[in-house]
């Protein structure tokens, strides 16, 4: 085990809740089982403090960065001095690095690592249905992926309709050619169905969506961290359908974080890294 020590850098870990995160725990073994010298820590903290929390990880010299979670990912990127295309497309960033000079350099890695997840559960985007149900930022970002891989039908649901609409009409003009929907189509097979919302993080007994009707090939995924098993895909399981966890999309995104956190090639992380599914 690496000591922390005066030198060690920090990463933290922001959003509120914090505290059943799987990230901190994920990235502390990795870095001890490689012998980097960071830690990440958690930072519970509301909208009125996030401003000037960044403010000074731009100021901490040993600072590395953050992974930012619900519900500061949209709020989170007017503090970026950069961002990558992802983060431009969704006007939001789950992944900020720190530079020597104290610039704020961030990243949107839900979407690949949530359709990274889909594929290593044998689902194949390109070509097929998929309905997203929430249109915030892991919604947004996961849009964003499933339409760039080519989704044959992409349906988005959200109860913000302002929002939902919003986020067509820039995927209509990021993706050309898309086809996307924000109303259910009799003839969609869905090859997967994803709840995108914070519904069942409390144990809420609702289900985002109706199970049913859905096919018997569908892969049901929640982006929920924790319970792992939401009611959602208790009762998805229970019917016998394939079901995809949050812990899952984290582990799947494992690689991009850590990368972009520390300047590091994201497959020399997932070779080290033991982040299970």
């Amino acid at each position: 085990m690496t000591p922390v020590s005066g030198a060690t850098r920090v990463c933290f870990m922001v959003g509120r809740p914090v505290d059943k995160a799987r990230t901190p725990a994920l990235f502390n073994a990795w870095a001890q089982r490689t012998g980097q010298d960071v830690v990440m820590v958690g930072a519970a903290i509301g909208p009125d403090g996030l401003a000037d929390l960044f403010s000074t990880l731009r100021r901490l010299e040993n600072g590395a960065g953050a992974v930012v979670t619900y519900p500061h990912k949209q709020a989170v990127f007017p503090l970026l001095d950069e961002a990558d295309d992802a983060a431009r497309f969704n006007e939001a960033c789950n992944v900020v690095r720190r530079t020597a000079e104290g610039r704020l350099v961030g990243t949107m890695t839900d979407g690949m690592g949530c359709v990274a997840a889909m594929e290593r559960h044998g689902a194949t985007i390109a070509g097929s249905d998929v309905l997203l149900i929430g249109a915030g930022g892991a919604g947004s970002a996961i849009a964003h992926e499933a339409a760039r891989r080519g989704a044959a039908r992409l349906v988005v649901r959200d109860l913000d309709t302002d929002r939902r609409d919003a986020l067509l009409t820039r995927l209509s003009a990021a993706v050309p050619g898309s086809t996307l929907a924000a109303e259910v189509a009799a003839d969609l097979r869905y090859t997967v169905v994803c709840n995108a919302t914070p519904l069942g993080m409390q144990g809420e007994t609702a289900l985002p969506w109706p199970l049913d009707d859905l096919p018997a090939h569908t892969l049901v995924a929640d982006v929920v961290p924790t319970p792992a098993m939401t009611p959602w895909l208790l009762a998805a399981q229970a019917r016998g359908l394939r079901v995809q966890t949050g812990p899952d999309m984290v582990a799947a995104q494992f690689g991009l974080v850590t990368g972009h956190l520390l300047g590091l090639a994201p497959e020399a992380i997932e070779q080290a890294a033991d982040v299970g599914g």
